[in-house]
């Protein structure tokens, strides 16, 4: 955790949720609804706050917005996805499609870690399968994915269920690219560059933020 009180913008703040097996959905949301409530309480504002995730936390990501929006709070600037895991249910046609080209996950595993976290409740909740879910109201969102994932159709559905409410979406493929290449920081261009988009987009949003 990481807090600039000089400079706010620069601020990041990284908690720590439950986790499934002991802590199955909705323990996470939950958690990490609380997490962005208490950053309201120590002065931050809504329309300053970028959300982000990679993976299983690119889909906790969206799920805590969406639940957000449904408790009546005031949302945050914007999400960022990283490689979203935002069906599971796994049926996306990419789990066939790319698992020879996966170099990080497969389909088998995934399946046993959406049960474990579902618990007794269904993989089409919209809060643990975000694909399913209304994005009406939704804030701005970027997604990045590979080209490369057996998670590619989690994007592109999330990306398409957004657009569909109007919600303003980035959809970023990029080629040749695995699960969360984000993690190898300044070893390969492709992380850096990743990064610089995702500042862009951060940028954009708040430079319209401020113009409104």
């Amino acid at each position: 955790m990481h807090f600039d009180g000089a400079n706010p913008e620069n601020t990041v703040f990284l908690p720590e949720y439950r986790l499934a097996p002991e802590y199955p959905f909705p323990a996470a949301i939950q958690d990490a609804q609380k997490a962005y409530r208490w950053l309201l309480t120590q002065g931050y504002k809504p329309n300053n706050i970028f959300i982000a995730g990679d993976s299983a936390g690119g889909g906790l990501s969206v799920a805590t917005v969406l639940a957000l929006r449904e408790a009546g709070d005031a949302l945050p600037a914007a999400v960022v996805c990283l490689s979203p895991w935002a069906d599971l249910t796994c049926s996306g046609q990419s789990h066939a499609q790319q698992a020879e080209a996966e170099s990080m996950l497969n389909t088998a595993t995934l399946q046993k870690w959406a049960t474990y976290y579902a618990g007794s409740d269904t993989l089409k909740n919209p809060l643990i399968s975000p694909v399913y879910a209304d994005f009406h109201n939704f804030p701005p969102l970027l997604i990045q994915v590979g080209s490369d994932e057996i998670l590619l159709d989690d994007a592109r559905a999330l990306a398409e269920k957004a657009k569909a409410a109007g919600a303003q979406v980035e959809l970023k493929i990029w080629n040749g690219m695995w699960h969360v290449w984000h993690i190898f920081g300044e070893l390969i261009p492709e992380s850096r560059q990743a990064f610089e988009e995702i500042g862009q987009f951060i940028e954009t949003v708040i430079a319209k933020e401020r113009s409104d």
